[in-house]
């Protein structure tokens, strides 16, 4: 995360970032995010269901098929 913030990288992947957190601290974190990767494209792989609040398009994966849904 440093080193694409450093190197001002256009697009981001983050995976399960906020895996075995507690939900405040998922929340001030994701907050964070939001912050530091205004303007960019973030990839977020994730199984909470929460972070697609963060999300302008979502991608769900079910039974072999994906499904999209704007936000």
């Amino acid at each position: 995360m440093a080193r694409g913030l450093l190197r001002n990288a256009p697009i981001f992947i983050l995976d399960e970032p906020t895996a075995h957190l507690d939900p405040e601290t998922e929340k001030r974190l994701t907050d964070e995010f939001m912050r530091l990767l205004a303007g960019r494209t973030v990839i977020i792989i994730s199984h909470r269901e929460d972070l697609t609040r963060l999300a302008d398009r979502v991608y769900h994966m079910k039974q072999e098929k994906i499904h999209v849904s704007s936000m």
